[in-house]
């Protein structure tokens, strides 16, 4: 909850640009998170990719 405040906040301070949210997780996501996720349209990942 904590964190969608924030990201609703930061979104009112920044109009004019689009704040994508988003958790990364080295250990992955419980199934309680990732619904959470998933309803609030938060963002999940798992591992970093380097190109």
């Amino acid at each position: 909850r904590d964190f969608l405040e924030k990201i609703h906040s930061y979104s009112k301070q920044q109009k004019n640009k689009k704040v994508i949210s988003a958790f990364f997780s080295v250990s992955g996501f419980t199934l309680q998170a990732k619904n959470l996720c998933k309803e609030k349209n938060i963002g999940m990942a798992e591992r970093i990719e380097y190109l």
